[in-house]
């Protein structure tokens, strides 16, 4: 029984092992290698073979073909492998048949001369290896990348620096100069000496640089052009302001409208002059006035639009600006809704 059972055994191993060798698949076949250069022979040598035999009567393209139709692995210089197939050469070559016409025979030979191209094409492209450090020097130096700090950066990290080495510096200068018997500083209090000096430093400097520029402000607004009123104008203060409105009108219908703009403000002076809304002072900017009248009670309503009119006066009148008739209506219009609100209060 135990015979048996052995037998039974072994030849189900054997039936196993036979049955795997059966469907195994084949070995496959490694390629052949060769260099671009020898590749590149076998194209030129079956080219010149297909023109050779392109005008004969026997045109054995299959023939020509056959050492193509092997697929091969071509190595370039730098090492690099591709693997060259044969498939397109077999086609040919079952497609002709013993004797190939011409037409595919010109065929052939273009096919030949595209691998040849593409194979000089990869053959060309080496890649060989960069000079990181160089290329990092071109890119920096064309403004393309930065690998070292901004202007800015450099100036903060010199000044600290700076401070640091001062500091250093002055940490061992009080060391050296104490006595070696003197008990040691607290050189925390040291610390916050110096920084209360270097504070007290840095806020006299900005309170001198402060007064310099104020002075220079002050300068600068003595010297600018101010809207105070001239002699001419001063003199039409004393006129009605009917009177005046009625000299623009003119001077509008004469196409002066400089004129008729000029005396149409004075008339608005001397009518809030008249209702109360301020007491004009020659001796005083116009400016001046507005900024007195924003205390008032009717600072909310009179005093945007008075400073809006009183900005173009003083754009014809000292700055020379140009007045057209639309800019007189506008004006005109403006003028008079401004002493409306001056009733109303």
């Amino acid at each position: 029984m135990m015979r048996a059972r052995c037998f039974f055994l072994i030849a189900i191993f054997l039936l196993t092992r036979g049955a795997q060798y059966c469907l195994a698949a084949p070995p496959s076949k490694v390629a052949p290698t060769l260099s671009a250069a020898e590749y590149r022979a076998e194209l030129q040598q079956a080219e010149a073979a297909l023109r050779r035999s392109e005008n004969q009567p026997s045109r054995p393209l299959p023939a020509i073909l056959r050492k193509l139709t092997k697929t091969r692995v071509v190595r370039r210089a730098d090492g690099a492998t591709q693997q060259a197939r044969g498939e397109e050469w077999k086609r040919r070559a079952d497609d002709a048949g013993a004797n190939a016409t011409r037409a595919q025979m010109r065929e052939a030979i273009q096919a030949v001369r595209t691998r040849l191209r593409a194979l000089d094409e990869w053959t060309r492209t080496i890649y060989a290896p960069a000079d990181v450090t160089t290329i990092m020097r071109q890119l920096e130096q064309s403004g393309e990348i930065r690998t070292g700090p901004t202007r800015w950066q450099q100036l903060q990290a010199d000044f600290g620096k700076w401070l640091r080495n001062v500091w250093r510096s002055l940490t061992g200068w009080i060391g050296r100069s104490l006595p070696s018997s003197a008990p040691n500083p607290n050189m925390n209090l040291v610390r916050l000496f110096f920084v209360a000096c270097a504070v007290a430093l840095l806020s006299v400097l900005v309170f001198l640089a402060w007064r310099a520029l104020s002075k220079r402000w002050a300068q600068e607004a003595a010297t600018r052009p101010m809207s105070l009123l001239d002699n001419e104008d001063i003199e039409l203060l004393q006129l009605p302001a009917d009177e005046l409105r009625e000299r623009a009108r003119q001077f509008a219908q004469a196409g002066n409208f400089r004129e008729a703009l000029r005396h149409l403000y004075i008339a608005l002076l001397r009518h809030l002059d008249t209702q109360g809304i301020w007491r004009y002072n020659a001796r005083q900017t116009n400016w001046e006035h507005i900024a007195a009248l924003s205390s008032t009670a009717v600072a909310g309503r009179l005093v945007p639009p008075l400073s809006d009119v009183t900005r173009r006066f003083d754009r014809v009148r000292y700055g020379n600006g140009r007045c057209t008739n639309e800019d007189w209506l506008r004006f005109a219009t403006d003028v008079e809704a401004i002493e409306n609100l001056a009733v109303k209060g």
